[in-house]
């Protein structure tokens, strides 16, 4: 691999340095760097996702319970596929991303590429 660099260098062999990593993309609206980091509930699996009418929805488990997610539906409240005091965030329907808020804090859940 080739690779140039403006800057002169003492060791014209060594590796070049790497740039800096961007936090992963979180859901529209959402502000990088102040989400603290969580997991998916316990016994929650994501499995896919559908476009009905335009309207993005994931296709869940959880504990014993399947069915599908819309962006806003409120776990315990709305739905039982969610744990109380969950909710969705967003639905990337193209990507293959759910994202899932608790309180202020937000995790996203993506299926296998290849299954997109």
């Amino acid at each position: 691999m080739l690779a140039t660099t403006p800057e002169r260098r003492l060791d014209p062999f060594a590796p070049l340095p790497r740039p800096p990593q961007a936090p992963p993309a979180g859901p529209p609206g959402s502000r990088p760097g102040l989400q603290t980091p969580i997991t998916l509930p316990k016994g929650f699996q994501f499995n896919g996702v559908v476009s009905v009418g335009g309207v993005p929805q994931a296709l869940v488990t959880y504990g014993n319970e399947s069915g599908s997610l819309s962006p806003g539906d409120h776990g315990g409240r709305t739905t039982p596929l969610l744990p109380a005091g969950w909710s969705v965030a967003s639905i990337d329907a193209r990507a293959g991303r759910l994202w899932l808020r608790q309180g202020q804090r937000t995790i996203s859940a993506r299926i296998n590429p290849a299954l997109l």
